[in-house]
């Protein structure tokens, strides 16, 4: 077995109250201000430190609670900021739409594997963060954070990731990240039943989100409930056997997926243009994460699919999530200089798949094949849809 990376095996072992197998849980209702401090949101706050190798951490109700009170607290109106092209749908239309019409903060979209793009970008004047994701949500892209954090730092600026595909594979702190942020909802949570956030960083950034004056988790109240706090406080501790497991599965789906012809995506694939940029990164023994991206072709197609896959019950239990250009926060058409990526970085025809839950032959059965010259039942198998690129 691989040993634990930094980080992990403090996660594992993080310190709960004395003599108790479980996190205490305290209601909100003991304390005057319960939006701001709960001794069983703060033990889960301590896991999630160890978990990133951050001074401090603290969890809120959701992702984007935590992604937009980390923009809040350093940016002021008439600020901006600088955001990969490829990132999560809702995280988009914060950036995109609520931000610069509601607060007078304004986002700037580039491709982050262009060096010229992205220092001309960070060079503008009053741009106060660099926002990226590990993986980005649902396309894949890999952050390349050494050289993010790199530039971050030359101008003077926190890079600020999201890696909520990546608890565990990958510890940003580690490669320069000032600030980490996760929506807990997905796989630390591990089953989609749990809505909660986190920001990591540094004790004072932590205590800062707090602040009367001008806290922006103390003011907005984004207060994560006690019971779900103690809920996931319970499965921090067999986070790694679940991420470590979810990795494997991960990769053998996308290695089937592959074989059969179909254009799958995952970062353990040779065929995925960054596979070696995430094995730089990635804590060794946790797997490449547990999301798979199928490109099928077009809008239609990949309606066809998910169709089978949720209502006639092509894969069962699978939580599988598409057509991904369907998400209800992002308008369609697509931005101009984004070319045939929607807005947030998707393609119309991919959707996306936590592979812990498929059941291979059953998914496989629901996939077009390459085109071949045998005939399967009388019929020409047909083609799954290239992925063109990505943001």
């Amino acid at each position: 077995m691989a040993a634990a990376p930094a980080g992990r095996a403090r996660a594992v072992g993080a310190r709960r109250e004395p003599d108790s197998t479980s996190p205490p849980l305290f209601s909100s209702a003991c304390y005057a201000y319960g939006r701001a401090f709960n001794p069983t949101t703060r033990a889960l706050a301590k896991q999630l430190a160890a978990l990133e190798g951050t001074e401090a951490a603290y969890a809120v109700s959701s992702g984007l609670a935590a992604i937009a009170a980390v923009v809040l607290r350093i940016c002021d109106t008439g600020d901006s900021f600088v955001c990969a092209r490829a990132v999560y749908g809702g995280t988009f239309a914060l950036f995109h739409d609520f931000l610069p019409t509601k607060c007078g903060i304004h986002c700037i979209f580039v491709d982050l594997d262009d060096p010229q793009a992205l220092a001309a970008a960070l060079a503008r004047p009053r741009v106060k963060l660099l926002y990226c994701e590990t993986l980005a949500n649902p396309t894949l892209v890999v952050a390349d954070l050494p050289r993010l954090a790199a530039a971050a730092e030359k101008r003077g600026v926190p890079l600020v990731v999201d890696n909520t595909f990546a608890p565990c594979a990958v510890t940003p702190a580690k490669h320069g990240a000032a600030v980490v942020v996760h929506s807990l909802t997905k796989g630390i949570s591990g089953a989609s039943d749990i809505i909660a956030g986190a920001v990591c960083g540094s004790k004072a950034f932590i205590n800062s989100l707090f602040a009367f004056d001008h806290g922006p988790v103390f003011l907005l109240g984004p207060t994560l409930d006690p019971k779900v706090a103690a809920e996931l406080g319970l499965r921090m501790p067999h986070l790694p056997l679940r991420v470590r497991e979810a990795g494997r599965r991960a990769e053998l789906f996308a290695r089937e997926l592959e074989a059969a012809g179909a254009r799958a995506r995952h970062p353990a694939l040779l065929s995925h243009p960054q596979a070696a940029l995430f094995a730089s990164l990635a804590n060794p023994g946790y797997g490449a994460g547990a999301v798979i991206t199928v490109d099928a072709g077009s809008l239609p197609a990949a309606s066809r699919l998910m169709e089978r896959l949720q209502v006639r019950g092509g894969a069962g239990g699978s939580r599988a999530r598409g057509p991904a250009s369907r998400a209800p926060t992002l308008p369609p058409p697509p931005l101009p200089e984004l070319g045939q990526l929607w807005p947030h970085g998707r393609l119309p025809g991919l959707p996306r798949d936590p592979a812990l839950r498929l059941r291979r032959d059953d998914f496989l059965r629901t996939l077009p094949r390459r085109p071949s010259r045998r005939r399967h039942r009388g019929r020409p198998i047909a083609r799954v849809g290239g992925v063109h690129g990505h943001g």
